[in-house]
């Protein structure tokens, strides 16, 4: 039987489960899933003098290779692009290329263990009124968590705890009314606990529906050069997600998922969509 369990990343844990070759040196096709996703995620601050929204788009697609029954290990790359203003004639655009690597260890049936780091290179381009700006910027991310998983009847539990890390380095730069803009450091994190509950709906011939919800606590802190913005994002907030999996056969999978976070903080209301593919061969 085919076994899957979700992860940060689609195809985390994406693989056969008994059977194939035991040699971890033999490249066995039943080894390998290649996925992608899609998100798109919408920001709304209202913590500065002019409210601050927009959204920004992620696409990601990888491939994982599972070395034996309990770990696997992947490559992924990506594109972002984002577009935000405020009602002060202010307007800040970006986009950027991603590559990174994860891994997961699953020591027994209900308990995992993921990673993943991944660095970003990107382009902003800003505008403030009759000023323009352009910079590069470089950042990186660093996620890890445990995730464990129970069954009561039909209904299957995963409480996770998972704590992510953001450092962004942006170059110095001349404006168009030549300030200069002296190069700006700055990182955040988030540490989330909760869990999710979904349960397996069989439609035959290989295929079944897997309908979830989630609820997780958020506590969100940065440091360095940050601006009011970025730190009405600091505080414990909650954050909820529903979506389901589409087993279309034993090797492939499509999905969708929604979530509102924020909930709780006074100044900020994000929400996201995400749509991703899964196939294992």
């Amino acid at each position: 039987m085919r076994e899957r369990a979700g992860g940060t990343l689609p195809g985390l844990f994406a693989y056969s489960g008994e059977g194939g070759s035991d040699a971890v040196d033999q490249v066995d096709p039943s080894r390998w899933s290649f996925w992608g996703s899609a998100r798109l995620t919408g920001v709304d601050v209202n913590a500065t003098e002019a409210d601050l929204e927009g959204t920004q788009v992620n696409a990601l697609a990888g491939a994982s290779y599972r070395l034996n029954d309990r770990l696997v290990m992947g490559v992924f790359a990506g594109y972002e692009v984002m577009d935000f203003e405020d009602d002060g004639d202010a307007r800040f655009e970006g986009d950027g290329f991603t590559g990174g690597v994860y891994a997961a260890w699953r020591p027994t049936a209900g308990l995992r263990f993921d990673a993943q780091l991944s660095g970003t290179s990107l382009l902003y381009d800003v505008r403030s009124g009759a000023v323009t700006t352009s910079f590069g910027a470089n950042r990186l991310i660093a996620a890890a968590g445990v995730t464990g998983m129970q069954r009561f009847g039909a209904i299957a539990f995963e409480p996770s705890l998972r704590a992510t890390g953001v450092w962004e380095d942006q170059d110095a730069h001349f404006d168009s009314a030549s300030v200069a803009h002296a190069a700006r450091k700055f990182h955040f994190g988030k540490i989330s606990a909760g869990t999710k509950a979904s349960t397996e709906i069989y439609l035959g011939e290989g295929r079944s529906l897997i309908p979830y919800v989630a609820a997780y606590a958020d506590y969100r802190f940065s440091g360095g050069e940050t601006t009011a913005t970025l730190e009405a994002f600091d505080d414990l907030s909650a954050r909820f997600s529903a979506g389901f999996t589409a087993r279309l056969n034993a090797s492939t999978s499509l999905g969708f998922d929604a979530d509102v976070s924020g909930l709780g903080l006074e100044d900020v209301l994000m929400w996201s969509l995400k749509a991703r593919l899964g196939i294992a061969f």
